[in-house]
């Protein structure tokens, strides 16, 4: 699942709008994607994994 962290953000969006890509796939590969390369980065102040997947599923939050 992680090469979707790997799309283009307009390949993204067009996949998301077309139906061929879902929100919550595209955030479980994100949050991976930062899970990898946060404790190197150390990039994020606060994230908030479950609020994402809320929010990826049709959620507000």
């Amino acid at each position: 699942m992680t090469y979707l962290a790997d799309l283009p953000a307009t390949t993204a969006a067009r996949r998301l709008r077309d139906g061929t890509l879902s929100a919550a796939d595209l955030t479980e590969a994100l949050l991976d994607r930062i899970a990898a390369r946060e404790p190197e980065l150390r990039v994020f102040a606060w994230l908030d994994p479950a609020l994402a997947r809320r929010q990826a599923a049709g959620g507000r939050g």
